[in-house]
């Protein structure tokens, strides 16, 4: 697969991301609670991935049938790291962003999730795995605290806007576990990426479905419920999921930055067409220095390889 295959193919998953916002508030008005809603959601997802896992390995198997094939250690992993991982990645991490977005609009929930995975991400680093090793990454950090201030300006909250914040800021604290945790268990050879999938994934959606239940009870899912479910568990999960994962092998780690942070523009863009929302100059220019705060955190590393050596620049 050419680059700028890989590329527009991620273009088009990040898009499908952003729709999930929107899509997201759709199926809210049909009555469903948001944490019963992720749940059937990754229910779905995780169905669909598990039988195209079981296709997908049954053809690998035919293949490697008459050749010798080194087997790798399954996974060192015990019930309770796949617990911790379907908590942190999928009850809070998803459950609480769509508990979040309840309250506040699209824009607000893929803007506080930008500004609360990344800076979560960095503090959780700096305590355990210390990979942050420049100081310039915090030039990032102060232009999203600017961003963040602009954006909300003159800062008159409801009540509801606090609530919707602070769940979705809880739920980069999920994020932010879940991602250091899988860096760490990958790291010190106790898992590979591909046994940190289904079942954490699984385990999170019983979870949620079991909060749905208990928070509002058996939901009443109407036709267009159905569609929206199984468009955000099929085409905006397993689909998107599988894509994004493919697309891996031949994008650089840079790009693949960039890509992610698309989905806060597309987004904003989103939900000013659909939902009709409106944003004022002011919140235009604190969006335009979020992004560019959320790409320099992602890109830092790897502009300080490209950084002049001696006077020329490293190839």
């Amino acid at each position: 697969m050419s680059r700028t295959v890989a590329v527009w193919i991620g273009v088009f998953v990040t898009f499908l991301w952003s729709s999930s916002y929107i899509l997201n508030k759709l199926a809210f008005n049909e009555g469903i609670s948001p944490i019963m809603l992720a749940g059937l959601r990754y229910s779905v997802a995780v169905i669909v991935i598990f039988i195209l896992s079981y296709f997908l390995q049954r053809r690998k198997n035919r293949r490697e049938q008459h050749s010798t094939v080194t087997k790798v250690p399954e996974t060192k992993l015990k019930m309770w790291h796949y617990i911790l991982l379907g908590i942190t990645g999928y009850l809070m991490a998803q459950g609480l962003q769509y508990a979040g977005q309840y309250f506040i609009s699209p824009t607000q929930t893929s803007m506080m999730l930008s500004i609360g995975n990344n800076l979560f991400v960095i503090l959780l680093d700096i305590i355990w795995l210390r990979e942050v090793k420049s100081r310039g990454i915090f030039i990032g950090v102060f232009g999203l605290v600017v961003g963040i201030i602009l954006y909300y300006y003159p800062w008159h909250f409801e009540t509801g806007a606090l609530i919707g914040i602070g769940l979705v800021l809880l739920s980069s604290i999920g994020y932010s576990i879940n991602l250091m945790a899988n860096r760490y268990f990958i790291s010190n050879g106790m898992a590979q990426a591909k046994h940190l999938v289904l079942r954490p994934m699984l385990i999170g959606a019983l979870f949620m479905v079991f909060v749905g239940l208990l928070q509002a009870g058996i939901p009443t899912i109407s036709l267009k419920l159905w569609i929206l479910l199984l468009w955000l568990g099929i085409i905006n999960g397993a689909l998107a999921f599988y894509l994004w994962t493919w697309i891996q092998k031949t994008l650089r780690a840079y790009e693949s930055s960039v890509l992610n942070n698309l989905v806060l523009v597309q987004v904003a863009v989103l939900d000013v067409i659909v939902l009709n929302q409106s944003l004022s100059i002011l919140q235009i220019i604190a969006l335009i220095l979020l992004l560019a705060s959320v790409c320099y955190v992602s890109l830092e590393p790897n502009l300080k390889k490209l950084r002049p050596k001696n006077g020329t620049l490293s190839s």
